[in-house]
C-alpha cells in the first residue's frame, strides 16, 4: 500500500512539473504600491511575457495609460505610440518572476542555474534557508544572497552588498497553484537606499498562462527610434 501511494505520489509530481515546464508565456493583472519618507504611488496594469522572446511587458492603464517594454537589456518607456525614455535593463528579464516560473525556476530565484555558488543550508522550524555566493569574478560588485523556503517554495530573499550590509528583501506570499503552477500573489519588497527606504508591495490577479491571444502585446512592434 505505502508503495502505492509513493509511486502515485511521485506521478503527480512529475505530470505538475511536466506541465509547469510547458508554460511557454504568462499575463497576469498587478497592482504596486510604493511608498518611501517622500512619496507614495499605485501603479496599475497588466504584463505580458513569453519566454521565447524574452519580451516583457508592461500595459500601464494608471496613472498614466503607457507602455514599459523590457527587450534585451533596453528597457522603453512608450507613450502614444513614441518612445518617451530608453534606459539600461541589465538582467531584468532573466530574474523577473515571469521568467523564473516558466522557466521552474522560482524555487531558488534561478541562482541555481546561475554562477552563484550554493555555500550553507540550515533548517529554521518548517523553513529552508540557503546562502549564496557570487563568482569570484563578481564579488568587488555583487553581495550574497539568502533564500527562504517554505514547503519547496520561495517565501524570502535578502540581497547583502560587499560589505555584507542588506540593501534589499523580498517576501513572496499566498501562493496558489494555476495550471498546475504554484504561484505568489503577493510581493513584498523592501529597500535599503543610503538615505531612505522604499517599501513596495505588487499584488497579481488573474494568471493566464499560453493565451494566445493578445499577440500585438506578446510580439509588441517597437516604434521607430
Amino acid at each position: 500500500m505505502k508503495a502505492k501511494f509513493f509511486s502515485l505520489a511521485f506521478f503527480v509530481c512529475v505530470v505538475f512539473s511536466a506541465q509547469a515546464q510547458m508554460h511557454y508565456r504568462v499575463e497576469v493583472d498587478f497592482t504596486i504600491k510604493e511608498k518611501s519618507e517622500t512619496k507614495e504611488q499605485l501603479i496599475v496594469g497588466k504584463v505580458f511575457f513569453d519566454k521565447r522572446t524574452k519580451s516583457l511587458l508592461y500595459d500601464i492603464s494608471f496613472p498614466d495609460k503607457e507602455i514599459w517594454l523590457i527587450r534585451d537589456t533596453t528597457m522603453y518607456v512608450i507613450r502614444n505610440n513614441k518612445v518617451i525614455t530608453k534606459s539600461s535593463a541589465h538582467g531584468l528579464v532573466d530574474f523577473s518572476v515571469y521568467n523564473l516560473l516558466l522557466n521552474g525556476s522560482l524555487s531558488f530565484f534561478g541562482l541555481d542555474k546561475s554562477p552563484y555558488k550554493l555555500t550553507n543550508t540550515e533548517k529554521a522550524n518548517n523553513m529552508l534557508i540557503t546562502t549564496w555566493f557570487p563568482p569570484d569574478y563578481a564579488k568587488t560588485k555583487l553581495g550574497m544572497v539568502k533564500l527562504a523556503q517554505t514547503e519547496k517554495k520561495l517565501t524570502g530573499l535578502i540581497n547583502y552588498n560587499i560589505k555584507g550590509e542588506i540593501i534589499s528583501k523580498q517576501f513572496f506570499n499566498n501562493y496558489i497553484v494555476v495550471s498546475g503552477t504554484d504561484v505568489p500573489t503577493e510581493i513584498i519588497q523592501f529597500n535599503y537606499l543610503p538615505h531612505k527606504q522604499e517599501k513596495k508591495i505588487t499584488t497579481f490577479r488573474n494568471y493566464l498562462f499560453n493565451n494566445k491571444q493578445n499577440e500585438a502585446l506578446y510580439n509588441y512592434k517597437l516604434p521607430t527610434l
